[in-house]
């Protein structure tokens, strides 16, 4: 009779450690460009989310404080915009030393393109101009003098090809949306 105690076997085999690898290496495969591309649609609808709301903020703030309120932008891969409430000869600029020109209520008020990796302003046209103003009485997009800053910025992805639109209309009123085709970013509206 044998009485050698038998210990049962346990741990993974060398060929099912192999099988799990060679599982988790074509899942990170597969899915590594598509968090990259959400990853980068997260950023433009980010860019695009806050310029909304800083210009509801320009907008709000005009009509409270019964002062034009107005919007530069920069445009590129370093983009900016800064906001003036003060109107003077056109001073604020966010991309060189006048930054300090950009104010909103008597303080420093600009974004950059810093939070939004890989995120650049295609183009920022209000009429021909590259600034937007609200004016106090009317709560519109127009200028003290009555001239029109209905417009559109444009973010694009410098990686993914995804493009984001912010859109000012007659009244004010900031939209974002996404154009059709392969620029469309997911989760944001169709213009």
């Amino acid at each position: 009779m044998d009485t050698r105690n038998h210990i049962p076997v346990q741990g993974f085999t060398m060929v099912e450690l192999m099988i799990v690898v060679a599982i988790v290496g074509i899942t990170v495969a597969i899915a590594t460009p598509q968090l990259t591309r959400f990853m980068d649609f997260k950023h433009l609808k980010g860019a695009g989310n806050t310029l909304v709301a800083d210009l509801q903020l320009a907008r709000s703030e005009a009509i409270q404080n019964n002062k034009e309120v107005r919007i530069y932008f920069s445009t590129g891969t370093t983009w900016c915009y800064g906001f003036d409430d003060t109107v003077t000869a056109n001073l604020c600029n966010c991309s060189t030393a006048n930054i300090t020109y950009c104010t909103l209520g008597g303080v420093q008020k600009a974004m950059t393109a810093t939070p939004f990796a890989r995120v650049q302003m295609d183009s920022a046209s209000f009429n021909g101009q590259s600034h937007v103003a609200f004016n106090p009485q009317r709560a519109t997009a127009s200028e003290s003098d009555g001239t029109l800053r209905n417009g559109t910025v444009t973010f694009s992805s410098t990686r993914s090809g995804g493009s984001i639109q912010v859109q000012v209309n007659i009244l004010g009123r900031p939209l974002m949306c996404s154009p059709s085709g392969s620029s469309y970013v997911s989760g944001a509206p169709q213009c």
